[in-house]
């Protein structure tokens, strides 16, 4: 029952939202305008246009429209932003569309007329200048609420003597559904050039705009009250208009509502006062009393002992003798540790673990040459040195033996050192790291670092199948002396039916102590991979991996 009054409830106001008046959806819908104004013409400069276009425009986003302004367009950059227009109103809205310059009238066409137009014959000016109607088509393609088209182009002719007939002005153009169409003066007439900064026409548009409450048709009956009686009636604003809803360049703003006075204030009863206090220092007595309790609560449970613990107990006790063992080793004095208790709260043990698992590392690092991570014979700080000191800007990045996990038909004999080859060809062709390398296997003959061989298991505890261990990773970058290490691993997988493989490649930031991860799989229906496809597939995914760890731009499957 409740499940049908809401959806009854969520019907009804998609409804009122359908049929709202426009006014309504306009407020909130995005406004888009193109305002062009030209007046640069060779031989026959206006005054006007470029001053009315840029008071429109500022007027424009004064009214919250996203406006383009282009001053003395040529024809290539005129027809480019109408296409611009008409692609920023696909995302619908209102349109404005506002153009003062020359415009002329061929063959009942109208043509507004860029500054870089060559036209000496009436053939010329469909090549030459911009078709008024192929505008109204852009409009009308970008399918938005409602578009408005200002056109204050209706002035003398500058090509008249170059033409066979003798019309003047611009000719009558219908509005298409949705939109309105202004003229600065009727069809075939001829509207007058302003003797101050603004035309005659713009004038009078920019003072109706700003009054509040005037709808588009109001807004062009005052400029065209204006513009008569300016003119002593020589010039008259036209309009068409299609439009299937209101708008307002500036909304009228509602009145002010006073706020209603406030009662007197009754006057307190002496008795009723007293009782009042005495129940708010009840109330707070009572809080007191079971905050106190609840702390009592709590304070008993944490002392009550947890057989559940034996485990963390268990771990504890094992990490604080391998602390004991290294102690003995490295000739350190020992330190008597508190044993763990059954009267220790689960916080209490895992914080203590955590602190002897510091201990432990700590002890690692600095244990003699024999626990060493790494065999070399190469003194490894003075090839840090030397790589930082000829990076010039590059990232220093060693290399640590990589880790692959094989399950099917292809032999890792014959993939795991082309593996190897092509991440280390890959490493050493970029221009933005300069690669030191920690390598095993047949790669020690040209490479000075060596993992021991169970350092090396330790580093991947469960091989390509897990990450490697941090640990190993901060042991390893201490004995190199590096900022940044690199591990890749691949896990190929496949069966009769289906085969994937997974590349997975870590950086080991060594002054933050982060392993940041970026993986990337391929899968064949067939389990066979060309083996040069997945050499591909394993140099794409290190260098996208490095790009982002290095702060590039992402490119390709990121």
């Amino acid at each position: 029952m409740r499940t049908s009054k809401f959806l009854a409830l969520i019907v009804a106001l998609l409804a009122i939202n359908l049929f709202l008046p426009s006014p309504a959806r306009a407020a909130t819908s995005p406004k888009t305008a193109l305002v062009i104004g030209n007046s640069d013409y060779p031989g026959m400069p206006l005054a006007n246009p470029v001053h009315d276009a840029t008071d429109i425009s500022n007027e424009l986003k004064e009214l919250g429209f996203q406006v383009t302004l282009l001053t003395n367009g040529t024809r290539r950059q005129m027809e480019n932003a109408v296409r611009g227009l008409s692609k920023r109103l696909a995302d619908g809205g209102v349109g404005l569309f506002y153009f003062a310059g020359h415009g002329i009238q061929v063959g009942g066409e109208n043509f507004l007329i860029p500054v870089d137009a060559n036209i000496e014959s009436e053939a010329d000016v469909p090549y030459e200048a911009v078709s008024a109607g192929r505008i109204l088509d852009h409009l009308k393609l970008a399918g938005n609420q409602m578009n408005i088209i200002i056109l204050d182009a209706c002035r003398n002719n500058p090509f008249a003597r170059s033409m066979r007939s003798e019309t003047t002005g611009l000719a009558r153009m219908d509005a298409p559904t949705g939109s309105i169409m202004a003229y600065a003066t009727a069809p075939g007439s001829v509207a007058a050039d302003g003797e101050g900064r603004n035309g005659v026409y713009t004038e009078n548009l920019l003072k109706a705009m700003r009054e509040p409450g005037l709808d588009i048709y109001d807004t062009f009956m005052q400029v065209r009250r204006g513009v008569i009686k300016d003119t002593q009636g020589k010039q008259t604003p036209w309009e068409s208009s299609s439009l299937i809803g209101k708008f307002y360049f500036r909304e009228k703003q509602p009145e002010p509502v006073a706020a209603p006075t406030p009662p007197p204030a009754p006057v307190p009863d002496p008795q009723t006062e007293a009782l009042k206090a005495q129940l708010l220092a009840m109330q707070q007595q009572m809080t007191a009393l079971q905050e106190q309790a609840r702390k009592n609560a709590e304070l008993a449970q944490k002392r009550e002992p947890d057989e559940s613990n034996e485990e963390l107990r268990a771990q504890l006790a094992a990490m604080q003798q391998q602390v004991a063992d290294l102690r003995q080793e490295a000739h350190k004095p020992q330190q008597p540790a508190p044993a763990p208790s059954s009267g220790q709260t689960e916080e209490e043990l895992k914080a203590q673990l955590a602190a002897v698992r510091q201990e432990v590392a700590s002890l690692q690092m600095s244990s003699p040459t024999d626990r060493r991570i790494l065999l070399t014979d190469v003194d490894s700080l003075t090839v840090q040195k030397k790589a930082k000191s000829q990076a010039k800007g590059r990232l220093v990045l060693s290399v640590v033996p990589m880790a692959f996990g094989w399950q099917g038909n292809h032999p890792k004999t014959e993939w795991y050192p082309k593996t190897e080859q092509r991440v280390l060809e890959s490493l050493a062709e970029r221009d933005d790291l300069l690669p030191v390398f920690s390598a095993a296997g047949e790669l020690k003959k040209v490479h000075p670092y060596t993992l021991r061989q169970d350092r090396e298991t330790a580093l991947w505890p469960e091989g390509a199948a897990g990450p490697p261990d941090t640990l190993t990773l901060k042991l390893i970058a201490k004995e190199l002396h590096a900022d940044t290490l690199v591990a890749v691993a691949m896990d190929q997988r496949a069966n009769r039916i289906r085969g994937r493989i997974v590349v997975l490649c870590y950086l080991y930031d060594a002054r933050k102590g982060e392993l940041k991860t970026y993986t990337n799989f391929m899968a064949q229906p067939d389990a066979f991979f060309p083996l040069n496809d997945y050499l591909a597939f394993v140099q794409k995914t290190v260098d996208d991996g490095l790009d982002q760890f290095i702060g590039k731009e992402k490119r390709g499957w990121w």
